[in-house]
């Protein structure tokens, strides 16, 4: 398990957040999860953030999202 979570809070911010998950992906220390809590946008946020799950896998950081109505 991780000793460092990185979270990330988000609506309708898809532009800015592609930016952050890119940051996120480039580091080299990978010993920590990342999870992002977005708040029901609709501008294509979780579309990107499920796609994103096969590049954290293979950079072996430990990923997950959240998509729920405040």
């Amino acid at each position: 398990m991780p000793k460092r979570t990185i979270i990330t809070v988000c609506y309708n911010s898809l532009q800015d957040l592609k930016k952050t998950v890119a940051s996120i992906v480039e580091q080299t220390f990978t010993d920590f999860e990342y999870l992002v809590v977005d708040g029901g946008s609709d501008d294509g946020t979780v579309a990107y953030l499920e796609a994103q799950r096969e590049v954290f896998k293979e950079k072996g950081i430990k990923y997950n999202f959240v998509s729920e109505s405040d």
